[in-house]
């Protein structure tokens, strides 16, 4: 029901498939079902109440996996971007750096998530208000993304779309241009 959006109907579901699972203590299993119910819960409009179910999930998957395993990604990514839309910035990027470092340390510094890493903090960078900065780190994401899959992927256009809002007003001229080369990927 979650992939269809029939989010009211998913969470009982879910609910209880938690309390099932939570009997088995089996902390993957117990994480994989909170970070599952947290998402529907931010997706129904209720961040305050999903963060503290995604960090239960963050705490449990760093209980299961241990400190810097590729497969926390997901519980501190999505932790991270709930964090950051209940405006808690400053956990959101510590959360975002962990994620970045994970990734880089296990995967490669040119491996894919690396770059789209990097577009999650720009993203935050923006909320705080810190354009040239989110600007930065959006060339950054493209360089990676030119190099893996390449330069007319379609992630590569959507980067240089977000780098040419945040650019515009600064410079008009070039964010023009990176739109039009978007456009030309697509």
């Amino acid at each position: 029901y979650k992939d269809l959006g029939r989010y009211d109907e998913a969470e009982p579901l879910l609910e209880s498939g938690l309390a099932t699972i939570e009997r088995s203590a089996d902390p993957g299993t117990i994480a994989t079902a909170r970070l599952n119910l947290a998402e529907v819960q931010r997706l129904q409009g209720r961040p305050e109440e999903a963060v503290m179910l995604y960090r239960k999930s963050l705490e449990g998957a760093r209980a299961a996996h241990g400190p810097a395993h590729p497969d926390l990604v997901p519980f501190l990514n999505q932790t991270a971007v709930c964090e950051q839309a209940v405006g808690r910035y400053a956990r959101a990027e510590s959360l975002y750096l962990e994620t970045g470092s994970i990734v880089a340390a296990t995967l490669g510094p040119e491996h894919p998530l690396v770059a789209q890493n990097l577009g999650d903090l720009a993203t935050l960078r923006i909320a705080e208000g810190r354009a040239v900065e989110a600007d930065t780190l959006l060339g950054r994401a493209i360089a990676l993304r030119e190099r893996t899959p390449g330069q007319d992927h379609p992630d590569v256009a959507l980067l240089l779309v977000e780098r040419a809002r945040v650019r515009a007003p600064r410079d008009p001229a070039v964010a023009a241009s990176w739109r039009e080369r978007a456009i030309r990927i697509l």
